[in-house]
C-alpha cells in the first residue's frame, strides 16, 4: 500500500518531530527550574518586603513588567506542553493507523479464505459472462436467420408479383388487340359497304344517263334501223347463248375456287377456333354484323336487279348484249371484290397470330430471363450463407481454441496460487500471528465481498462455496430462493414428485406420503361409479 519512498519520509518526519519534542522538554525543564527559584526567590522577597515601606512608581511599574513577563513565559509554556501532547497523540494515532492498514493488507492477502472466496467470485462472473456473450451470440444467429428468412420471402414475394403484373399486362394487352382487330374489321367492312354503296349509285346514275340516251337514239333511228335491229337481235340472241355459257363457265370456275377458298378458310377457322376459345364471342358477333350486311347487300341487289328487270323491257330490243356485258363486268368485280375482302381477312387473321406467336415468344423469353435472375440470386444467397456459416465455424473453433487457452492459462495459474497458498499457510502456521482482531477483519472483508459481489453471480457459483452463516447477508429474494431450493431438495429425497406435494402441509417423509398414498386409494375404492372420482 505504502512504498519505499514513502516510508522513507514517514521515518524521517518522525525523527524530526521527535528531536523537537527533545528541544521542548529541555526548554520547558529550563523554565520550570527557573520558575521554581523564582518562585521561591519572590516568596522571600515578599516576606520582607513587607518589612520594607512601600515601591516608588517607577519600581512598582518595572515589578508589575515583571509579573507579566512571567505570567506570559507561564502561559506559553502551558501552550507548549499542549501542543506536545497533541503531537504525541497524533504521532501515535498514526503508527496505530499504519500498523492496522498493514496488517489488514497481509491479512486480506494471505488468507486463504478470502482467497478462494475471490477465485469463486471471479469464476463465477467469468461464467457469467461467458453466459451472457453466448445468449448475445445465440440471439445475434438467431436474428440474423430470421432476417435471412425475410429478405428471402420478400424476393420470393416481390417476384410472384412481377410475374403477376407480367401476366396482367400480357392479357390486357391480347385483350386489347382482340378488340383493336374487331374494330379494324368492322371499320373496313362499313368502308367497303359504303364505298360499294357509292360506286353502285354511281354505275346506276350512269346507266341511267345511258339508258336515257339510248331510248332516245333508238326513237330517233327505230324507223331507219328495224331491219338491223332483227339482225342484232338474232346476233345477240347468239351471243347470249355463248356468254351465257360462258358465264356458266366463270361461274363454275368461281364457284370451284370459292369452295377452295372457303375450305381454307374453314379450316384455318377451325384451327384458330382452338387456339383462341376466349373470342368465340366476338367472332360471333362480327359474323352476325357480316351475314346482316351481306342479307342488306343482297336485298339492293335484288331491288336494283328488279329495277333493271323493269328498264330492261324497254330497252330489251336495243341494249340486250351491252346490258349482259355490263353484268358480267359487274359480276367479275363483285367476285374480285368479295376475293379481295376474303384475302384481306385471312392476310389480317395471320398478321395477328404472327404477332401473337412473337407476344408469346417475348413473354416466354421475359418470363426466362426472371426466372435465370430469381436463380441466379437464389444461388447468390445460397453462397452467401455458406460463405457466413464456413465464418460462424471457424469463429467458434477460434473462440474454442481461445477458451480452451484461457482455461489452461486459469488452470496453471490456480495451480500457482495453489502452491503459493500451501507455502503461506505453512507459513502462517508457524508464525501463529492470527488473532481477534485479524479475525474481525477478515469477517469483515468476507461480508462485504459476499453482500457486494456474491449476491449478483449467485446463479452461476458453484455449491458449498456460500457458508450457512453467510446467507443472512444476501437480499431477501436469494434468501427465498435458497430456501425454496431446499424445500424441493427435500420434496426429491423423498420421493415427493409433481402434483403430490400438494397432498402434505409441510416437507414429510417416506412413511407420511405412504400414509397419504393408501387414505387416497382408500377414498377412491368407496365409490362404485365408473366415471373418475
Amino acid at each position: 500500500m505504502y512504498s519505499r519512498q514513502a516510508m522513507s519520509d514517514y521515518y524521517q518526519k518522525q525523527q524530526e518531530r521527535d528531536f523537537q519534542k527533545q528541544s521542548f522538554e529541555r526548554y520547558a525543564t529550563d523554565h520550570t527550574q527557573v520558575k521554581a527559584a523564582n518562585t521561591r526567590f519572590d516568596r522571600i522577597e515578599y516576606k520582607a518586603a513587607e518589612l520594607k515601606p512601600q515601591f516608588s512608581i517607577d519600581e512598582q511599574r518595572m515589578i508589575d513588567e515583571y509579573e507579566k513577563d512571567l505570567i506570559e513565559k507561564a502561559r506559553a509554556e502551558e501552550e507548549n506542553r499542549a501542543a506536545l501532547e497533541q503531537a504525541e497523540a497524533d504521532r501515535r494515532n498514526e503508527s496505530e493507523r499504519i500498523r492496522l492498514e498493514s496488517k489488514r493488507k497481509r491479512i486480506l492477502e494471505q488468507d486463504q479464505d478470502l482467497k478462494d472466496l475471490r477465485r469463486a467470485i471471479n469464476a463465477a462472473e467469468t461464467s457469467k459472462a461467458n453466459h451472457q456473450m453466448m445468449f448475445a451470440n445465440r440471439q445475434k444467429a438467431e436474428e440474423t436467420r430470421l432476417n435471412e428468412q425475410a429478405l428471402e420471402q420478400q424476393s420470393l414475394a416481390e417476384l410472384e408479383a412481377r410475374n403477376k403484373r407480367i401476366q396482367d399486362e400480357r392479357d390486357a394487352k391480347q385483350l386489347q388487340i382482340q378488340q383493336e382487330t374487331y374494330n379494324f374489321m368492322l371499320q373496313m367492312a362499313e368502308q367497303k359497304e359504303a364505298k360499294r354503296q357509292a360506286e353502285l349509285y354511281e354505275k346506276n346514275e350512269i346507266e341511267r344517263k345511258l339508258v336515257q340516251l339510248e331510248i332516245q337514239k333508238a326513237l330517233d333511228a327505230r324507223q331507219q334501223q328495224i331491219q338491223a335491229t332483227q339482225n342484232q337481235h338474232k346476233q345477240a340472241v347468239r351471243d347470249r347463248d355463248q356468254f351465257l355459257r360462258d358465264k356458266e363457265l366463270v361461274q363454275k370456275k368461281e364457284a370451284e375456287r370459292a369452295r377452295n377458298e372457303e375450305e381454307q378458310i374453314k379450316l384455318h377457322q377451325q384451327i384458330q377456333f382452338q387456339r383462341e376459345t376466349e373470342r368465340a364471342n366476338a367472332n360471333k358477333i362480327r359474323t352476325l354484323q357480316f351475314d346482316a350486311l351481306l342479307q342488306k347487300m343482297a336485298e339492293t341487289n335484288r331491288r336494283r336487279e328488279a329495277k333493271l328487270q323493269k328498264m330492261e323491257d324497254l330497252r330489251i330490243e336495243i341494249a340486250q348484249f351491252l346490258e349482259e356485258e355490263k353484268q358480267k363486268q359487274r359480276y367479275l368485280q363483285d367476285q374480285e371484290q368479295a376475293r379481295k375482302m376474303r384475302q384481306d381477312l385471312v392476310q389480317a387473321q395471320e398478321v395477328q397470330r404472327q404477332e401473337r406467336l412473337q407476344k408469346e415468344l417475348d413473354t416466354r423469353n421475359q418470363e426466362e430471363y426472371y426466372k435465370n435472375q430469381a436463380l441466379q440470386q437464389y444461388k447468390e444467397s445460397m453462397e452467401y450463407e455458406r460463405a457466413a456459416e464456413l465464418k460462424k465455424k471457424q469463429m467458434l473453433v477460434q473462440y474454442r481454441e481461445q477458451a480452451e487457452e484461457m482455461l489452461r492459462v486459469q488452470r496453471e495459474k490456480r495451480e500457482q496460487e495453489e502452491v503459493q497458498r500451501r507455502l503461506e499457510e505453512q507459513k502462517l502456521a508457524q508464525e501463529q500471528w492470527y488473532d481477534e482482531e485479524s479475525k474481525q477483519i477478515v469477517q469483515e472483508e468476507r461480508e462485504r465481498l459476499i453482500r457486494e459481489c456474491a449476491a449478483q453471480v449467485f446463479d452461476y457459483m458453484n455449491a458449498g462455496t456460500i457458508k450457512e452463516e453467510d446467507i443472512q447477508l444476501l437480499p431477501a429474494d436469494l434468501q427465498e430462493k435458497i430456501k425454496q431450493m431446499r424445500i424441493d431438495r427435500q420434496y426429491q429425497k423423498s420421493g415427493v414428485v409433481g402434483n403430490d406435494k400438494n397432498l402434505v402441509p409441510q416437507i414429510p417423509n417416506r412413511e407420511k406420503i405412504d400414509i397419504a398414498k393408501k387414505e387416497l386409494e382408500q377414498k377412491k375404492m368407496a365409490y362404485k361409479s365408473a366415471l373418475p372420482w
